[in-house]
């Protein structure tokens, strides 16, 4: 089991402010096996362009 944690800062204009989209990443990757991984999260908003809060969920198979 692996926890991640994400921060991201991005400015696409240049109106001077520290950022204009912030969110925060947070979650889990269970590894059923080598080639199956299952991974859960949430993703929350820092400023007002961003969603205020969106939860992932997705499953990676390797061949």
């Amino acid at each position: 089991m692996l926890l991640i944690m994400i921060i991201n800062f991005t400015n696409e204009s240049q109106k001077g402010s520290l950022c204009e989209y912030c969110a925060f990443w947070r979650g889990l990757i269970y590894s059923v096996t080598e080639y199956l991984d299952f991974d859960f999260g949430i993703k929350g908003g820092l400023d007002r362009p961003e969603t205020d809060f969106t939860v992932l969920a997705g499953m990676a198979a390797r061949f």
